[in-house]
């Protein structure tokens, strides 16, 4: 199985809405730091928690930025949650490792299911 890193896992987060928030975020303060010549902030926030006893967690996630503008700044604030699974090691994502490696055979074509 690939190693899971912590690009695919932002992607995953919240389908996808969470990494379309930081990029939003980038953009946002990045403009308004080069235009108003203040500093910005970007802050991400992320809480794990256990969910009962199983290899599956809730991860909550946030993030905040200050925008610089001409006469303060802008403040945005969004917080969603995730449900992981946490495979070997600690990897996190969104399916179980073992179903993770059915899929990703049947989708290279080397898994062939048989029926007795």
């Amino acid at each position: 199985m690939k190693e899971k890193n912590a690009t695919t896992l932002i992607d995953d987060l919240d389908a996808g809405i969470f990494a379309q928030r930081l990029d939003m975020a980038f953009r946002e303060v990045a403009s308004g730091v080069t235009n108003e010549r203040r500093t910005g902030e970007i802050v991400i926030r992320l809480k794990i928690k256990p969910i009962n006893d199983s290899s599956q967690v809730n991860c909550q996630h946030s993030i905040k930025y200050t925008k610089p503008t001409a006469k303060g700044s802008v403040v945005e604030d969004a917080t969603t949650s995730t449900l992981l699974h946490v495979g070997k090691g600690g990897r996190m994502s969104l399916y179980p490792e073992t179903q993770l490696d059915l899929l990703n055979l049947v989708r290279n074509g080397d898994a062939s299911i048989t029926q007795d």
